[in-house]
């Protein structure tokens, strides 16, 4: 049982690690090579653009094979292929496509992951939190490794991360299923998986919650470098800001099955609705950033709860057979379209008003999300997770 978690948490730790090399250095490795602020825009919206396809598409081939963990892993073999490609390109055009290409499948495996990982043996919160573990690592090494030997930092990171990601997820076990599923286990019509999850009214409704939700998230995470200069904070206090983000996400994510056991998955996600919206908004008023760094541990009690609170509302609304369409449909409308409109709006609002515009219209949005989750009835999930008593792990 140990060594069993201990590739469920390595596999997380290399996959977000693999995440962390890319995503704080992309913008400064296109800028160093000489493509301009536009350019780098596209670049960026290619992947958001391209997930918007890649994250249901995968979930649907995963529901229909019954292999979550053969999908993820064939991703990650193309992921690799294609990060080594672009490490040794830089046409413009080329770079739109392949990077598009290689961000959508990190964002569609990232669904897959996370319901392998719930249907582990193990809390899910404790794996998560080893995610959150290997990007801080990741963004604070790949920075230096960047300044001090290569601009290839990050894609050396990531292949590296892949690789060894590759590695544990050959250990680990498919989610499982009922002994009745088993016997009539055949290749389920997408039409089938998707007319069975899209028909679920509370499902729907949390696709909307997620839009605001995680598409506030992915905005803070691209327009808080230029909000943190209008509070008059110095870049050298940017990263370190970001660590303690990253940082203090990891006990809430290590509690959270717990958290979630003893209160109820409903009481919490209103909570952190709540707690979104109301910290964005007070961002908007430029606090000290010395103030923003000491309430650091504002971002692990609503992102983090939020991460796995999330995973356990679409585990109590949806089957299990059709889990993973739905979890990639949760992961494309927040971080494909929610993230895509969100850093439009911020773009609009930042050219007229500045960050802080920002920051008080995705603070009041976030309560809007929460307006609409009151109307989500969520079924005991214990009564969802009990197909029959009898299981037993595909291979």
């Amino acid at each position: 049982m140990k060594s069993s978690y201990f590739c469920y948490s390595m596999g997380f730790a290399f996959l977000y690690f693999a995440f962390g090399g890319v995503f704080p250095l992309i913008s400064t490795y296109l800028e160093g090579i000489g493509f301009s602020g536009m350019q780098i825009g596209t670049v960026i919206a290619s992947g958001t653009f391209l997930t918007l396809g890649a994250q249901p598409i995968l979930g649907a081939i995963s529901d229909r094979v019954h292999n979550p963990k053969k999908v993820t892993l064939i991703t990650i073999a193309i992921m690799i292929a294609i990060c080594a490609v672009l490490s040794f390109n830089r046409n413009f055009a080329f770079i739109v496509v392949f990077y598009g290409l290689m961000i959508a499948m990190m964002n569609g495996v990232v669904p897959l992951t996370d319901n392998i990982a719930l249907g582990s043996p193990h809390d899910y919160g404790k794996i998560r939190m080893w995610g959150s573990i290997g990007f801080a690592i990741a963004a604070q090494i790949g920075g230096v490794i960047y300044e001090e030997l290569t601009d290839k930092s990050m894609f050396i990171l990531f292949i590296i991360g892949m690789a060894i990601t590759f590695m544990f997820f050959l250990t680990v076990t498919n989610p499982k299923v009922s002994v009745d599923e088993e016997k009539n286990k055949e290749k389920v019509p997408y039409k089938e998986i998707f007319s069975n999850v899209l028909k679920n009214k509370h499902y729907l409704l949390f696709l909307a919650v997620t839009f605001f939700m995680t598409g506030a998230n992915e905005t803070h995470l691209v327009y808080f470098g230029l909000l943190f200069k209008e509070m008059g904070g110095a870049p050298t206090a940017l990263g370190t800001t970001f660590l303690l983000f990253t940082v203090s996400e990891i006990p809430f994510i290590f509690l959270a099955d717990k958290i979630i056991k003893r209160c109820g998955i409903r009481p919490i996600v209103i909570a952190t609705c709540a707690i979104y919206g109301a910290r964005f908004m007070w961002y908007s008023t430029l606090p000290s950033p010395f103030i923003v760094q000491l309430t650091a541990v504002i971002q692990g009690i609503s992102l983090g709860l939020f991460i796995v609170s999330s995973v356990h509302v679409v585990g109590s609304l949806i089957e299990p057979k059709y889990r993973n369409t739905a979890m990639s449909l949760v992961a494309m409308m927040g971080l494909g379209l929610g993230a895509m409109v969100y850093q439009l709006l911020g773009g609009y609002l930042m050219d007229i008003y500045g960050a802080k515009a920002i920051y008080f219209v995705i603070g009041a949005l976030s309560f809007v999300a929460l307006v609409i989750f009151l109307f989500i009835k969520i079924p005991d999930e214990n009564s969802r997770s009990q197909h029959v008593e009898d299981v037993i792990e595909i291979k």
